[in-house]
């Protein structure tokens, strides 16, 4: 046994086993330093050098210098503040391959969460449109959320609550402007041109009118188009008809004229389409007189509504 070394105070368990049946002087030495905080330390050669473990008797802080494992499934267990519960972690009963967590590298925002990126590598991240899957149980495009979520906007019965949830695409427009649709038989795009309301500016109107939808979803279009008084002939249809990137989808509705005479025919139904975000949609209106048509000036007689499913 050697003697002890500059600032050791003595040599302590010597005797380290090196094999499975033989204790005896090895390579290895223990100690304790009090040159370094009193520490005790297991090392493999001189004291001191190459430590496999050291206890700091001064802090009661230990360090290992290689992977420690805790064998069958044992845990690691955390004590509160005294001592008399803790938080334990532990191994799944049998696991099939190694595998590392490897914690962020720094500390997370407010209401992270800590969620598996790629293989082996974690990371803290907010739950936000990006981090939902479209194959998820709920669909990227019916979360639509407006902000993070936190523990205090799940109710009891799981339900999220409605004010982190971006209200349903709506828009409705109308016309009191006369427009005169041509004689030509080509449906024309009827202007919508005054704005009841339009939750997320999806409407441009004018001669080329068109909504295009901020979110992919399916969308309930509804309208009335009521022509002004007027002669039309019997067996001439007039018709309104949805379009989606300038194909007609449905044609909503078609007025027959069963008599040659003055009347104000009215065209209302409803659709669902599904669009895809920038998808556009219009309503165009058709007659077969030789002249043209003009349709309602009067109040909510000619609208356009469309809602998010």
């Amino acid at each position: 046994m050697s003697a002890p070394q500059p600032g050791q105070a003595s040599l302590v368990a010597c005797l380290l086993r090196n094999s499975a049946s033989t204790w005896g002087v090895t390579s290895w030495s223990a100690g304790i330093d009090n040159s370094d905080s009193d520490a005790f330390f297991i090392s493999q050669g001189a004291p001191g050098t190459n430590p496999a473990l050291r206890f700091a008797v001064t802090t009661q802080d230990a360090s290992f210098y290689g992977n420690v494992l805790l064998r069958a499934a044992k845990e690691l267990r955390l004590g509160d503040s005294d001592s008399s519960n803790y938080v334990a972690h532990k191994s799944a009963a049998t696991v099939g391959t190694n595998y590392t967590v490897t914690w962020p590298a720094s500390s997370p925002a407010d209401n992270a969460l800590f969620g598996h990126t790629t293989a082996g590598t974690y990371a803290w991240g907010l739950v936000v449109n990006a981090n939902v899957d479209a194959a998820a149980a709920i669909a990227y495009s019916k979360l639509n959320l407006s902000n993070s979520i936190v523990n205090a906007d799940i109710s009891s019965s799981a339900a999220i609550v409605r004010s982190k949830l971006a209200a349903p695409v709506t828009a409705r427009y109308s016309t009191t402007a006369g427009q005169t649709i041509a004689s030509s038989g080509t449906p024309t795009i009827v202007d919508f041109g005054t704005q009841t309301f339009d939750s997320n500016s999806a409407v441009t109107t004018g001669a080329g009118w068109a909504f295009t939808a901020p979110l992919t979803a399916v969308y309930r279009v509804s309208t009335n188009v009521r022509y002004a008084v007027d002669t039309f002939t019997a067996g001439n249809t007039v018709s309104a008809f949805l379009y989606k990137n300038g194909s007609s989808v449905s044609e909503l509705c078609a007025y027959y004229p069963v008599s040659t005479a003055s009347q104000s025919p009215e065209l209302v139904n409803s659709d669902l389409v599904s669009l895809t975000a920038g998808d556009t949609i219009d309503i165009r209106t058709r007659h077969g007189e030789g002249s043209g048509r003009s349709l309602r000036t009067g109040a909510g007689e000619v609208w356009v509504s469309i809602e998010q499913t």
